[in-house]
């Protein structure tokens, strides 16, 4: 018996509202495809693939390592506050424009082990956090590619970012720059299964009470609403509305104001730093592109602007199967995150271009994607899958050199010689309350109740 598409999106309960003229408008049922029922993939598959995902976001720490260091806000916000203060005073509490409710309460987590090993829980959770963002990516770019290596491709780059490593190496404090990325595919991932179903509404909730910048994907998320009407979407619209309420909440009645530059909205300015920057950055990575220099050389903006070019000719001449809108949709939303977090600041930050470059791979990948009803040697889907194997094998030597970039983390002091400051300071001098250890700009001061003997 033939089951028709609508049929079966009834069975799923994911039927999505037709308009008074009874047709969803083309363009959302683009955007919106209702999704096949899947195989059930094997736990221990899953369970192995996220202890891989953990392991390999863990790997990019060099120098003390992973367990060993805590840097940035992570130290002089997080960690700092938790330990010292209840965490009814921290898990609420809003710094410079945003409510890090995610991340504080995950710190909160950590505290409840012993400090000497706060720091390895605090960049545990935060592995654990990426990798549920790479699932999200994976599952929720399905109705989009069906094959599983391409999903793999969309996925693997929220573990190896090419891009901004000197600022953020699986930490909490800058979870939410990959976390806008996972962001952008829960406001198309229609989960089929009950634990996805679970799972979508709980990683927006994560996501929209720890920053603010998810407000750039209202409109796609409204269109989500609009087209597809079921529990799933409803609760993440739920979720969505509440912390947006929150973060703009905070900014519009001035309760919580961010501390910035000079801002710089200036259109063309920041659409010709996006070519100039945020292009060759995505598809070179920082290594070649240069950790010292904001604007690479005119030969890999061209290189790159070539390859965006290429992407689009392969779609244009119908060597393949391109996802029009979903690569405009990455294109726009991968210049507008750039334009919001630049032109706030008036100035670039190398972790800017990380949410950036992540949707340029999804536009690039959404015009190059084969027909999987043609084998890949066939003329068909021949320069299609050239295409796709030319780009993997271009991201996959931008990843392994940028696996491991130079950061302040991997160069900083470790925790451990940090407690054995504090606890020879503390034995000094017995009217001691507390030792602050400190560098470069982050510290934490330590309980000296917690050293004396």
């Amino acid at each position: 018996m033939t089951v028709s598409a609508t049929e079966s999106a009834e069975q799923l309960g994911d039927t999505p509202q037709p308009r008074a003229g009874g047709r969803i408008p083309t363009l959302l049922a683009t955007l919106f495809p209702t999704p096949a029922r899947s195989t059930p993939t094997r736990w221990w598959l899953g369970a192995l693939a996220a202890v891989a995902a953990v392991a390999g976001s863990l790997g990019r720490v060099g120098g003390h390592g992973p367990f060993d260091t805590v840097w940035i806000e992570d130290a002089a916000l997080f960690l700092d506050q938790s330990i010292n203060e209840s965490w009814k005073h921290t898990v609420f509490r809003p710094h410079n424009g945003y409510w890090h409710i995610g991340p504080r309460t995950l710190t909160e987590v950590a505290d409840l082990f012993p400090l000497a090993y706060m720091p390895a829980a605090m960049t545990i959770l935060a592995a654990i956090m990426l990798s549920c963002f790479a699932f999200v990516a994976y599952f929720g770019s399905r109705t989009f590619f069906e094959n599983k290596w391409l999903r793999l491709m969309i996925a693997a780059p929220v573990l190896l970012i090419p891009v901004g490593q000197s600022q953020m190496q699986v930490d909490l404090a800058t979870l939410h720059f990959p976390g806008l990325y996972a962001m952008f595919w829960l406001c198309f991932w229609r989960p089929t299964t009950h634990t996805g179903k679970i799972a979508a509404p709980l990683i927006t909730t994560y996501l929209v009470f720890s920053s603010i910048l998810n407000v750039l994907f209202a409109p796609l998320l409204l269109l989500r609403v609009v087209a597809v009407r079921d529990w799933t979407t409803r609760l993440i619209a739920l979720a969505y509305t509440a912390g947006m309420a929150l973060q703009l909440g905070g900014v519009v009645t001035g309760y919580n104001q961010r501390e910035s530059g000079v801002p710089n909205y200036n259109p063309v300015w920041l659409l010709s730093e996006y070519v100039r920057v945020a292009l060759p950055r995505a598809f070179f990575g920082e290594y070649w592109a240069g950790f010292n220099t904001i604007r690479p050389h005119w030969t890999l903006v061209v290189a790159a602007l070539v390859i965006l070019l290429a992407a689009l000719f392969v779609a244009v001449r119908g060597s393949s199967r391109p996802a029009w809108a979903l690569a405009a949709v990455a294109l726009v939303l991968s210049v507008v995150n750039f334009a919001a977090q630049v032109g706030s600041m008036g100035w670039i930050e190398p972790r800017y271009v990380a949410v950036p470059a992540l949707l340029l791979y999804v536009a690039v990948l959404a015009l190059i994607r084969p027909n999987p009803g043609t084998r890949a040697w066939a003329p068909a889907g021949r320069i299609a899958t050239v295409a796709v194997i030319s780009f993997a094998l271009l991201l996959g030597s931008v990843f392994a050199v940028n696996y491991r970039s130079p950061s302040f983390r991997a160069t900083g002091p470790s925790w451990q010689s940090a407690m054995q400051g504090a606890e020879v300071a503390c034995n000094a001098d017995p009217n001691l309350k507390s030792h602050r250890w400190t560098y470069i700009w982050w510290y934490v001061d330590f309980p000296c109740k917690d050293f004396r003997r």
